[in-house]
């Protein structure tokens, strides 16, 4: 049988387990399945999050550097 041409396709719903080759749904973004967490039993532990060293998106700031760069007289005239 063949698979309809009009697919849509399908939203996750769900996070996947954080071990990698597992697909089964949890709740929050870095959980482990019970499944995993059986299986890996004392190999699993809890690692703190990772520190944001991204800086935070100010849209104010790139607006003010906008209006700026149009205020600046054009030397190249």
């Amino acid at each position: 049988m063949t698979a309809p041409g009009n697919q849509r396709p399908q939203l996750d719903l769900f996070i996947s387990c954080t071990i990698p080759t597992c697909d089964f749904p949890v709740v929050e973004p870095g959980d482990v399945c019970t499944g995993c967490q059986d299986a890996f039993d004392d190999m699993l532990r809890p690692r703190p999050a990772a520190p944001c060293v991204s800086p935070q998106f100010d849209p104010g700031a790139l607006l003010r550097q906008l209006e700026a760069e149009q205020d600046e007289p054009d030397l190249q005239r």
